[in-house]
């Protein structure tokens, strides 16, 4: 914060000049200010000498110098508000590229919402500390140094001591009541985050609350909570009343005390009628600011809870670090190697123990294996969202710790098991993986896949917002559109998880022709994770992947032919059971039967 109100320690030259500028119109401000009481002064001075045309004049002062001060006061706030728009700037910049550096593991370990709460909270209150210390804790000072030396050379030292016990009295008023009141208002922050989260997560599940009838639920999970809140909000504003009452009470008698006292020095002719108006002045100019010391004392404690919030997440260290020294990625087929990888979300729980893998040159491979074995975790591992425990992984001879990320990333398209997409329109969503791409690219991939007429039959066709999470679309159309945007990258690595899972037969056998014949036009290697055994065929080889490292690998008839491998006897059962299936679709009949045909034969 530091460099947003102290000059020159900003790097930017700009904010340096804002910062001088705003602290030179503080000066001609603060000039004008206190020339206003010194006018009355001797104003009143000047009429008790029946000097009325000098009064005149001087009051006419009095009246420039009102409006000096309200227009350098009003200078110095555009400049303020200049300065703390590019801090604003700042923090959100350097947040939103920080948590885009962060790894996945960060983002699993609590609620999306709480954290952009948090962060939300926390740049708001980085902007309200500094516009307090800027423009009020700082001219608050300033008022207090002049008002004390007016004081003290006008009216004299008794005043001064005055004047300080009061200031000791209400300062020892306001901060020690404000301390009794911080866990209160604690609470109250505590509670209205509980609250805005408890109806950002019902909302956002809509669909659960309707599936499992628990309306009641969360209507009186949530008046539990509003009630508490309510309940300390009404807390909180008794003991500001009680606050804002003392305050008043403890300056009251501070200026009465001054007065009466003051009256008396006039009646010895020390002072001067003036002179009693002039403290009056600077008692009273100081009492406002006084008035929202509690205030800022709260705002700074309140902010300090979300800043260090914000403070966290920027201490957090991503564990993908690019080496200093790293080369850009020559793809030559994409050959990978697992070599003695170790790896595991939890210290205490390895998904892989010394594994090896190989994955030749431009090949098409099935990864196959019980659930949970860590096949998604291999896809994640080669694009180096996670760094391993032990071992190396390379591509085509290159390690992947010593390769800069965008360039071997850039290589590699992901079609994920979940299809993510953005609440923007659909050409946006598609254009995501490769903008160098045109309509018409994306019109003739979509036209591939099927989806142009359901795209065209939107409001806006390709120009319509998808919804949250794609909601204008079924599954199956959004599982086809994250396949058309990754087919857009040009990926020379593609990687598909579960990529037909929301899909009819129809459209996967599509899906899979289209990638196929994609995979004829460049060298490329394919890795396919899939539970649906019958695409396999199109795979050059499959690997199947068991506990304790355990491996089998070949081709689909290969694997087949061995009546021991664990693959014929996941095949065995993916086939009766979809022989079982009543509803079984007529083309993937017509597929799994000429594979029975070429197996037999």
């Amino acid at each position: 914060m530091k460099p947003y109100l102290v000059p020159f320690l900003h790097k930017d030259k700009l904010i340096t000049k804002l910062l001088l500028k705003s602290y030179a119109y503080l000066v001609l401000s603060k000039g004008f200010f206190y020339g206003g009481p010194l006018c009355i002064k001797h104003g009143i001075n000047a009429i008790q000498s029946a000097d009325y045309n000098n009064a005149m004049l001087i009051f006419l002062a009095y009246g420039t110098c009102y409006s000096g001060y309200v227009f350098c006061d009003g200078l110095r706030n555009r400049k303020l508000a200049e300065i703390q728009q590019a801090s604003l700037h700042d923090i959100i910049k350097n947040t939103y590229s920080h948590m885009l550096k962060l790894d996945p593991t960060f983002f699993f370990s609590q609620s999306q919402r709480s954290k952009l709460y948090d962060i939300y909270k926390a740049q708001k209150s980085f902007e309200s500390c500094l516009r307090t210390l800027a423009n009020f804790f700082i001219p608050l000072m300033a008022d207090m140094v002049l008002s004390t030396a007016f004081l003290l050379y006008y009216c004299g030292f008794e005043f001064f001591i005055a004047f300080a016990v009061t200031f000791g009295a209400y300062g020892y008023f306001t901060l020690d009541l404000s301390f009794r009141r911080l866990q209160g208002m604690r609470n109250q922050k505590r509670l209205e985050r509980k609250q805005d989260f408890v109806m950002g997560e019902t909302l956002s599940n809509f669909f659960n609350v309707k599936y499992y009838n628990a309306e009641k639920y969360e209507n009186e999970r949530f008046q539990k909570i509003l009630d508490d809140y309510t309940a300390q909000v009404i807390v909180n504003q008794k003991t500001l009343a009680q606050l804002n009452s003392g305050q008043r009470i403890v300056f009251s008698l501070g200026i009465t005390f001054n007065l009466i006292y003051g009256t008396m020095k006039a009646s010895k002719g020390i002072l001067t009628a003036g002179d009693l108006v002039l403290m009056q002045q600077l008692m009273m100019q100081i009492m406002q600011p006084l008035f929202f010391l509690g205030v800022f004392y709260r705002e700074f404690q309140d902010s300090s809870l979300d800043i260090q919030r914000l403070y966290n997440i920027m201490d957090e260290k991503p564990s993908i670090i690019e080496d200093e020294n790293a080369q850009d990625f020559d793809f030559k087929g994409g050959h990978i190697i697992f070599q003695n990888v170790s790896f595991g979300y939890q210290k205490n729980k390895k998904i892989y123990n010394n594994f090896n893998l190989e994955i030749p040159s431009n090949s098409w491979i099935s990864i196959v294996g019980e659930s949970g074995i860590g096949k998604s975790t291999l896809c994640n591992l080669i694009f180096r969202l996670f760094n391993i425990e032990e071992g190396e992984i390379y591509i085509d001879g290159q390690n992947v710790k010593k390769l800069k990320l965008h360039s071997f990333r850039s290589k590699i398209g992901v079609i994920s098991q979940t299809p993510y997409m953005f609440n923007d329109t659909v050409m946006n969503n598609l254009l995501y993986a490769n903008q160098s791409k045109t309509r018409e690219d994306v019109i003739e991939i979509c036209k591939k896949l099927h989806l142009h007429e359901v795209i065209m039959n939107l409001p806006k066709g390709y120009d319509s917002l998808v919804g949250e999470q794609g909601g204008k679309f079924s599954g199956g159309e959004k599982q086809r559109i994250s396949i058309a945007r990754c087919l857009l990258r040009e990926p020379q690595i593609l990687i598909m998880d579960e990529p037909t899972s929301s899909l009819d037969s129809s459209n996967e056998y599509n899906v899979m022709d289209i990638i196929e014949e994609y995979r004829k036009q460049k060298d490329m290697v394919i890795i396919m994770i899939t539970h649906r055994l019958n695409l396999n065929v199109y795979a050059d080889r499959i690997i199947y992947l068991g506990k304790h490292n355990y491996q089998e690998s070949g081709t689909h008839l290969e694997l087949l032919q061995n009546q021991n491998s664990r693959y014929s006897s996941m095949w065995q059962d993916f086939i009766q059971e979809e022989k079982e299936n009543p509803e079984i679709d007529p083309l993937l009949q017509e597929k799994l039967e000429e594979a029975e045909k070429q197996i037999k034969k």
